[in-house]
């Protein structure tokens, strides 16, 4: 959400960029996307009945179609590579007709991109001939008396939490200039419950004590107020996690982050979530730069190039391959990366037992590149031998 300021601080102190990239250090986007999907979908029912206007004539809901809660077929539908919806709505004109309007699942229609729920898009995936989405269409026209009938599709809709930040973008400037700017009848808008909304989500419990510490337990009561501090609780466990898990370990270590919080309260004299997050942004900017070394370590180590070398050695050319064996290949290379990337890991771990920081094991491992990269040419050897 763009917003972060009114109630409970200033806006300058809680802007919507910094929110989210706190949030992310948790995954809090990924959270809040997953949980409105679910939310979404059962609020959705509550449309059906009920006269629905279009610009191609009104019709009357009937059924629910859901593409994005189950698994197999939400991979069948990735796998073709066509942008679709979450779901669709199933129902009927006046004519008898049978209609179908698509549905998409935004937390925040700033992420809205029309031609998602155009006629036109469910229309491609329908005719694709997906199997799984094909069967389970016919299930739910059979259920609601439709089995059979042609389709006729509809411009559809973005399903909205009612949240003040949304209702801001529709009347925005960037929504007045986008490509495809959304109207009022692009965009249906559910009321939330804060409460029953965020309490599953990790990382809600934290923010509702980083709430009572700020004096603010009032704000949890509104969607935008509950949503910041989730944001902050999600982010502040997962900056935890990634600062008290070693550079070179393989798994995230196990960290108490309610308990670390206050720690810092006492030791550091951190009173406020403001106060914990402008440390948390210092900390979490060295450790990023020390996984972003490590990251681009690997690849030093062994580039693409060096892995298309050696397949050019063994008689592949990539370039002359159709594009299931490159991506067959590319797999082959990303399995080698990994491979390799787990030897600097022990590689580090080994110097850091020796007595060096890790910052001093990471530079000390970037000066020893080109004798790693035989060694890395060596594990992609044993890697591709082993998939053969």
């Amino acid at each position: 959400m763009r917003g972060g300021g009114g109630r409970g601080g200033p806006r300058s102190v809680w802007t919507v960029a910094r929110l989210q990239r706190i949030g992310n250090w948790g995954r809090a986007d990924e959270a809040l996307g997953r949980r409105w999907e679910d939310v979404g979908l059962a609020a959705l029912a509550g449309l059906l009945n009920a006269p629905r206007a279009t610009a191609r004539g009104g019709y009357v809901p009937r059924a629910v179609v859901a593409l994005a809660d189950d698994e197999a077929l939400r991979r069948e539908i990735h796998a073709t590579g066509l942008p679709n919806p979450d779901a669709a709505l199933l129902g009927t004109r006046a004519d008898g007709t049978a209609v179908l309007q698509p549905v998409d699942f935004k937390w925040a229609l700033e992420r809205a991109e029309l031609p998602q729920v155009s006629a036109a898009t469910i229309e491609r995936l329908l005719t694709a001939q997906v199997p799984q989405v094909q069967a389970h269409l016919a299930a739910v026209q059979d259920a609601a008396g439709l089995a059979g009938a042609a389709l006729a599709y509809a411009d559809g809709f973005f399903f909205a939490p009612e949240h003040p930040e949304n209702h801001a973008f529709l009347a925005s400037e960037a929504n007045a200039h986008a490509e495809f700017p959304l109207t009022p009848a692009d965009v249906v808008l559910s009321p939330v419950d804060p409460a029953a909304f965020f309490s599953p989500l990790e990382g809600w419990e934290l923010g509702r004590w980083l709430a009572e510490m700020d004096r603010s337990v009032g704000l949890l009561a509104t969607i935008d107020g509950a949503e910041r501090y989730f944001r902050l609780g999600a982010g502040f466990a997962g900056a935890l996690t990634r600062l008290g898990t070693p550079l070179f370990a393989d798994t995230p270590a196990a960290v108490d982050a309610r308990a670390e919080l206050a720690q810092l309260r006492r030791s550091r004299h951190l009173f406020t979530s403001a106060d914990l997050a402008s440390y948390l942004e210092r900390q979490m900017a060295a450790r990023g730069a020390l996984e972003r070394g490590l990251r681009e370590l690997a690849t030093a180590v062994y580039p693409f190039r060096l892995f298309r070398a050696q397949l050019a050695a063994g008689g592949v050319k990539l370039d002359a391959l159709d594009d299931e064996q490159k991506r067959g290949y590319r797999e082959r290379y990303r399995a080698a990366l990994n491979a390799v990337r787990a030897r600097l890991r022990e590689e580090g771990r080994a110097l850091v037992a020796a007595g060096q920081s890790e910052p001093a094991a990471l530079a000390e491992l970037q000066a020893r590149t080109p004798a790693l990269q035989k060694t890395a040419q060596a594990i992609a050897r044993r890697v591709m031998s082993a998939e053969c």
